[in-house]
Formats: C-alpha cells, structure tokens, sequence
C-alpha cells in the first residue's frame, strides 16, 4: 500500500485552520502509506464533531449516548460539550472517562440536567500560541511483515518550533502502546526526534510524501525559500538489502539535523548529531561521470561507526537534477523512482563541508 503524492499546503500556524491543514494532511497521508494508528486513547482530534440533536443524558448520570457522534476508542480523554446538560439546564463540558460503543459513553462528571435532544459536540483542535508547544499527538505503528516480530510504534506530536507560528512535529518511538497511551518498550525519551520549518509563509508550499507499510518519507514545505525539514524512518537494512530489526530515523531542517539508530533488542543505540546536517558520502562538485549520473548514500553514524546506508533518501549535485523532478536510480540492484528536494532543502542537510548537495527521497 505505497503512498507517492504532494500536497499544497500554507506553512504558518497563525490561525487554527492553517495548523489543522497541514498537521491534518501530514496524518492523512501516513494513513495512505499503510500505517496504522493506534485506538488509544486522547489522540488529537481534527474535524469537530456534532450530533444531530439526539445526545442523551440523564440528570445525575455519567451515560451519555448519540447514536450520530459517531464514538470511537480513541474519544476517551477528549473533551465533550453538551448544551442543556449543565446546572440549570446549561452547557456541561466535561471529559470521555470511558468508551462504550459507537453511541455511548462514560463521562467524567454527572449531568445536572436530563437532555434528549442535545446538539453535542466534540470539537478539533487549536492552535498552539506559543513556542515550542505541541497541541496534541498521534499514535501510529507499521504495518509491515516484520511488525509481528519487531514493532514500531511511534508518537507524532503536532505544534510549534522556535517561532510562534512556524509548523513543528516531535516524533518519539516504542515497541508498544498501553492503555495509557503511553509508549512500551525501549523510547528515545532522551533524544528529541523534531522537525520544525525554519520560518512561515502565507502562500502555499510543495510538501512531498512518500512511503508505505514500512517507512515513513516526508518533505514538508519543501517548496520554502529557506527552512524546509524532512523526516525519513525506515527498517535498517543489511548488506544485501534485506530488511533487519530496529528502525534509522532521519530529520533535518535549516538549523540542525540528526540521526537515530533504534535497536530495541540492545536499547536506543546511537544517536548521530550533527550542527546541520545528514551524513552523506558525496565528494566533488558533480555526480555525472560519462553517460552516467551519480547520487550518492546517506548513513548515520553510530559511535564513530556507520550503520549503514539509507533506502528513502539519497545525496545528490544540485546541479545535476532539477529541482520536483524523479528520475529512476538503481538501488541495491534494482531500479527505483526518486523525487529530488532541490536547493531550499538547504546544502546543510547532506554535510556540513559541502555547499552543493540536496536530498532526493524515494517516491513510490
């Protein structure tokens, strides 16, 4: 179920449509590459759901049921407006303590007012309004043949960077997803995984997806005269391209980038930081070598030692491609489609001695 798009986007949070808009696609489109999320719940809601003048309540009762909310596991921890139900006969906004059904559930505080009629709502969510701030999460998990034997879970957190304004998600990874919504397992709870855009725009921008059951590909705002970020996951991969246990996280933007390698059998493993940039074995000013046009592997860096090379993104010259392009590359024997970023994904993000090299990520 693989995933190959773009979507036209606004990169700001300056109004709560523009952040649902691209927090709302970016999670859209992980559903279309066959990942899979999670029914835990407190999970970030999108679209503001109301019934049809049919929530039920009892005063002094914690059931309340509508058989047009449309309930789901995931409500549990949302917050739930009822008109009518509150003291003398006003609005009751309270929690989802408990999933019952499509039609019904618990909540967290007694109705003071008996309604049958009520145009109950669960509303989306808003814009953060300040810095560093992450309004809600998703819980997601692939879904590939090694997922049964080595699970993948991970938190994507929606919000700001280091501007008010400026798109941001924190990616956090785990085995496993308890009742709690918390992650299981081995977590990188001490290495922030975050990609921010490095400023905003009014206008709209190229945001380029790419993956599938397992792996994650994503270019948001690519399109960004400066500060477009990437993220990439997917299973490490041994000498002769088989995929193996773990997961290589890459994400970089115009201030910083960095490199995880994520073993659960032996713990985190490393973490390869960089001031601004992915590691990539490119050399020269240009890949082009007779008939033949060159990219070149990016790997991460595990305590001095590399780990390996990436599958979802390569290093190329600038010069060499055109910049929204694809082009068929031979990857381990065998020929794939790439898309490449192009300049404003900034020279930074390939190495930090190089000022000619982009990013071109698998598109397929």
């Amino acid at each position: 179920m693989s995933l190959a798009t773009t979507s036209s986007l606004v990169c700001t949070n300056n109004t709560d449509a523009n952040f649902r808009a691209w927090a709302s696609d970016v999670s859209a489109k992980l559903a279309s590459m066959g990942q899979v999320q999670t029914t835990n719940p407190g999970q970030i809601v999108w679209v503001t759901r109301t019934a049809t003048n049919d929530g039920t309540i009892n005063s002094g009762s914690p059931n309340f049921s509508s058989a047009t909310l449309g309930f789901e596991p995931r409500d549990v921890g949302r917050t739930i407006i009822i008109p009518g139900a509150g003291v003398a006969a006003g609005t009751l906004t309270t929690t989802i303590l408990t999933y019952t059904s499509s039609t019904a559930v618990v909540l967290s505080t007694n109705a003071s007012t008996s309604v049958t009629t009520s145009a109950a709502h669960i509303d989306a969510a808003t814009r953060p309004t300040a810095t560093n701030t992450y309004q809600g999460y998703e819980i997601w998990r692939f879904n590939d043949a090694l997922q049964s034997i080595y699970p993948i879970y991970y938190y994507i957190r929606y919000g700001t960077g280091d501007g008010t304004d400026r798109p941001s998600m924190q990616v956090l990874l785990g085995t496993g997803a308890d009742d709690a919504a918390l992650l299981t397992g081995p977590q990188n709870t001490g290495t922030v995984l975050q990609v921010s855009a490095g400023t905003t725009s009014g206008s709209t921008q190229t945001c380029v997806y790419s993956g599938d059951t397992n792996r994650v590909g994503i270019s948001m705002f690519r399109t960004l005269s400066s500060g477009h970020c990437v993220l990439f996951m997917e299973r490490p991969r041994n000498a002769q391209g088989v995929e193996t246990e773990g997961l290589w996280v890459f994400v970089a933007n115009n201030v910083n980038g960095k490199g995880m390698c994520y073993n659960p059998s032996t713990g985190i493993g490393g973490v390869s930081t960089f001031g601004s940039g992915v590691n990539c074995l490119m050399g020269g000013t240009t890949g082009v070598s007779g008939d033949d046009t060159y990219l070149y592997p990016c790997y991460i860096n595990k305590f001095g030692q590399w780990q390996g090379y990436s599958f979802t993104h390569l290093g190329y010259h600038n010069g060499d491609f055109t910049a929204g392009a694809t082009a068929s590359v031979t990857v381990f024997g065998t020929s794939h489609t790439y898309y490449f970023l192009g300049t404003n994904t900034n020279a930074n993000l390939i190495a930090t001695d190089l000022t000619v090299g982009s990013i071109a990520m698998l598109y397929e």
